[in-house]
């Protein structure tokens, strides 16, 4: 899958893979409190805003 436009990502929950103008990848999701892509850098629990400019679905876990 290509690289969506940022506009287009879904405002939900689900987690997705997002990227920044520095190239920068991240899992995240919407965040409908801040009203902004969030993620948790390192699963600390540190919640960071993702400034992010294209989105993409993450794939599919392999099966067993």
């Amino acid at each position: 899958m290509e690289w969506q436009p940022i506009e287009t990502a879904p405002r939900t929950y689900e987690d997705i893979l997002l990227i920044d103008k520095r190239g920068t990848q991240v899992v995240g999701s919407w965040d409908e409190e801040e009203n902004e892509f969030t993620c948790d850098y390192r699963g600390k629990g540190n919640v960071n805003w993702v400034f992010a400019t294209h989105w993409m679905p993450l794939p599919a876990p392999p099966t067993v």
